[in-house]
């Protein structure tokens, strides 16, 4: 079974752009029930914010999101008046 959240996940397009190997694809989204080990997936699940970069192993991949996303998390969570 795949992630339920595999066609949003903002990793997926990391993958496209070349900023994100698939292992994670192939180690947690389309495995057999490892997808619910995803850190991503919890927090998602449990309606906590985290961020697009953030990897299914719970750590920030800066390089991801390079050049893509000049606002910060904090001026993000600010906006959004969880800060």
């Amino acid at each position: 079974m795949v992630c339920r959240w595999y066609g949003l996940c903002p990793l997926r397009r990391f993958e496209k752009q070349g900023k994100l190997s698939k292992k994670w694809e192939n180690e947690y989204c389309k495995t057999e029930s490892n997808w619910k080990n995803c850190k991503r997936y919890q927090m998602e699940e449990k309606n906590i914010y985290h961020p697009d970069n953030m990897t299914p192993d719970g750590k920030i991949d800066k390089r991801a999101v390079k050049d893509v996303f000049p606002i910060s998390d904090e001026d993000t969570l600010k906006r959004r008046g969880k800060i």
